[in-house]
C-alpha cells in the first residue's frame, strides 16, 4: 500500500526480483508498472519514495496477500534457478570458497578428537569386509596376471642409480647386518641342520671317496664300523651326528666371526650390484608368476588370510597406539595449515579441484534444473519462509 491508500499494479508475476534485507521493507519497495523489473539487483523498483501514487482508477484492484506472495515466491524460484544454471556461478562460488578456505586453519573446523575418533571408528573398529578383499584380491591378481609383465624387464622399473643407492644405504647398516647374522647362526634349527650336513658329508666321503680310491680300505672301514656299533651298541652315523651336536657351537661361533668378517660394507655393496646385473633384464613375470598349481592354490586362500590378520591385527594395542600417536604428531604438525595447503602438498591444487568441480557439478545442475527437482525444492522453501508470520507481516 502506498501512502495514498493505493495498491499498486499486479498485472506482472513472473519476473519480479526482490531482496529482503534486515531492516522492514515498506510495500513502496514492491511495486508494479505492469511488467517484472529484473534488472534492479538492489531491490528497488521503478516506484520511489515520494514519487505521485497512481490514479485509482487507472490501477486494478488490489490482490490478495497470498497471490502477492505467490508471485513473489515465483519470482525467486526463477532467479535462483538462472543462477544456478550459467556456468559462471560455480566457478565464482569455488573461487570464493577457497580465497575464504585458504585463511582457515585446520584446527578452526576438525579437532584431533575429532580426527582420532574418525579414524577409531571407520579403520580400526571396522573389520574388512568379504567384499572388500575380495576386490582387493581381484585388482591384485589381475596386475599379476597382466600381459604386460611378460614384456616388461626390472631395469624398466628401477635403475641403476636407484639399485646403486640402495645398495650404498644397505652396506652402511653394519650393526642390522651383524645382528642378523647372530640370529640366524644362533637358531637351534641351524645348528641341527648343519650338523646333520657335517655328518652325511663325512659318512659319504669315507664310504664313497677313500674306500673306492684305496683298495682294502673300505673293508677295514667296514669292520672298524661293524666292531664299533657292538661294543657302542650305536651306529657310527648316529655317534658322529651326537659328537657334531656337542661340539656344534664353537663351530657356529667360528662361522659367524668368519661370516662377518667377510662382509665388509664395500663387499655386501658390490654383492648387490653384482646381483643386480645379473637380473636387470630378467622379466617381472619371472618374479609375479601366478600361474603355477601351488601359487593358484595359495592366491585363492590368500583373502581369507588377509581378513583374518587384519581382523587381529587392528584390534592389538600396537596398532591402536602407533595410529593414534601417528595422527596426533600429524596434526601438531599441520593443525594451523589450511586445508588447500594440505591438498596442494599432496599434489591436489585448487585449480585441478575447480576444473573437476566444475566438469562433475555443472552436468549435474543442468540435469537437476532440468528435471524440476531444483524447482520444487526451493519453492518448498521459500514457501515456508514467506509464509511465516513476521514476513507477512512484511509484505502486508
Amino acid at each position: 500500500m502506498t501512502e495514498h491508500g493505493t495498491d499498486t499494479d499486479t498485472t506482472a508475476t513472473d519476473t519480479i526480483d526482490v531482496d529482503i534485507t534486515d531492516t522492514a521493507i515498506s510495500p513502496d519497495a514492491i511495486s508494479h508498472d505492469g511488467s517484472a523489473d529484473t534488472d534492479h539487483a538492489d531491490g528497488h523498483t521503478a516506484s520511489q519514495e515520494g514519487s505521485p501514487a497512481p490514479d485509482p482508477a487507472d490501477g486494478q484492484a488490489d490482490a490478495a496477500p497470498a497471490s502477492r506472495m505467490e508471485a513473489l515466491i515465483t519470482a525467486h524460484v526463477q532467479h535462483i534457478l538462472g543462477q544456478l544454471v550459467q556456468p559462471e556461478t560455480i566457478d565464482t562460488e569455488s573461487a570464493a570458497f577457497f580465497d575464504w578456505m585458504r585463511d582457515q586453519p585446520l584446527s578452526r573446523w576438525l579437532s584431533l578428537e575429532k580426527l582420532q575418533g574418525l579414524f577409531q571408528q571407520q579403520t580400526l573398529n571396522q573389520p574388512a569386509s568379504g567384499e572388500l578383499v575380495e576386490e582387493a584380491t581381484a585388482i591384485v591378481q589381475n596386475v599379476l596376471d597382466n600381459p604386460i609383465n611378460q614384456q616388461t624387464p626390472l631395469q624398466e622399473l628401477i635403475t641403476d642409480h636407484t639399485v646403486t643407492q640402495m645398495a650404498k644405504l644397505i652396506a652402511r647398516q653394519r650393526t642390522l647386518r651383524e645382528n642378523m647374522i647372530e640370529k640366524i647362526l644362533g637358531n637351534p634349527a641351524y645348528g641341527q641342520m648343519l650338523s646333520q650336513t657335517i655328518s652325511i658329508a663325512v659318512t659319504d666321503y669315507m664310504s664313497n671317496s677313500v674306500g673306492k680310491k684305496m683298495p682294502g680300505v673300505g673293508g677295514l672301514m667296514k669292520l672298524g664300523r661293524s666292531a664299533y656299533e657292538k661294543v657302542t651298541d650305536s651306529s657310527l652315523d648316529q655317534a658322529l651326528e651326537n659328537y657334531l651336536k656337542r661340539n656344534i657351537e664353537n663351530l657356529i661361533e667360528t662361522s659367524q666371526r668368519k661370516l662377518m668378517e667377510q662382509m665388509t660394507d664395500d663387499r655386501v655393496e658390490q654383492f648387490i650390484l653384482d646381483s643386480w646385473k645379473r637380473g636387470k633384464s630378467s622379466k617381472i613375470v619371472a618374479i609375479l608368476d601366478t600361474r603355477g598349481k601351488d601359487t593358484q592354490t595359495n592366491s585363492e586362500d590368500a583373502p581369507e588370510i588377509a581378513q583374518n590378520a587384519w581382523d587381529h591385527l587392528r584390534q592389538t594395542r600396537f596398532v591402536q597406539v602407533h595410529v593414534m600417536d601417528g595422527l596426533q604428531h600429524w596434526y601438531e604438525r599441520n593443525s594451523e595449515k589450511s586445508p588447500v595447503v594440505l591438498l596442494e602438498a599432496i599434489g591436489v591444487t585448487e585449480s585441478l579441484i575447480r576444473e573437476e568441480i566444475h566438469m562433475v557439478f555443472q552436468p549435474l545442475v543442468q540435469l537437476l534444473t532440468e528435471s524440476d527437482y531444483f524447482r520444487q525444492r526451493i519453492e518448498q522453501r521459500l514457501r515456508e519462509f514467506y509464509y511465516l508470520p513476521h514476513v507477512q507481516d512484511i509484505l502486508a
